[in-house]
């Protein structure tokens, strides 16, 4: 009988010896893996979720808003008017500093409005003057993006409107903003 307990020891040591190697095999494939999925060289891109683009979109709004009580003119992804009464009428912000008064709250800018379609999305609000200031772009895959600002105003759009055109291979969809009293509007057209 005592040889049966060198066997059973030996039976025992190989059950835990392949219980420890599958244990280090299934971690080193884990670990695989997941440096594979976050890239080898962390430069993998990858679609923001809803609350990530909500909270960048606050934070870009917000830095916009800073930079305005700066003495900035314009937040930068907004069109502006080069010549007209509109451009040179506007008021100057209050010095860094000082607390914004309730009545020039009440004057923010409006909520963006956010504009889905089958080549990407598009974020705009209306600006001063009825200039439409583009909050964002960004083209659904498989296409590219095109942002054109009029800035001259001619009888197909007027000064301040922009055109966000996506294009891939297959679609080519245009987004018309303007701005009129204030109020965002848009045209989508699609051609093949």
């Amino acid at each position: 009988m005592t040889e049966e307990r060198p066997a059973q020891g030996r039976t025992a040591l190989g059950i835990v010896g392949w219980a420890a190697a599958a244990v280090v095999a299934t971690g080193v494939g884990v670990a695989a893996l997941s440096a594979i999925g976050a890239g080898i060289t962390e430069s993998v891109i990858r679609p923001l979720s809803q609350s990530e683009v909500e909270g960048r979109l606050a934070a870009a709004t917000a830095a916009g808003d800073a930079a305005d009580r700066g003495g900035l003119d314009t937040p930068p992804t907004s069109a502006v008017p080069s010549e007209g009464p509109a451009a040179s009428e506007s008021a100057s912000p209050p010095p860094s500093g000082e607390p914004s008064s309730p009545d020039e709250d009440a004057a923010a800018p409006p909520d963006p409005e956010r504009i889905d379609t089958v080549g990407g999305m598009v974020t705009a609000r209306c600006g001063d003057a009825d200039v439409v200031e583009l909050v964002a772009q960004a083209p659904a895959q498989g296409f590219g993006v095109d942002v054109d600002v009029e800035d001259e105003g001619d009888d197909d759009e007027p000064l301040g409107a922009v055109t966000v055109q996506f294009e891939s291979e297959e679609l080519d969809v245009e987004v018309l903003l303007i701005c009129s009293g204030g109020v965002l509007s848009h045209e989508t057209s699609i051609d093949d």
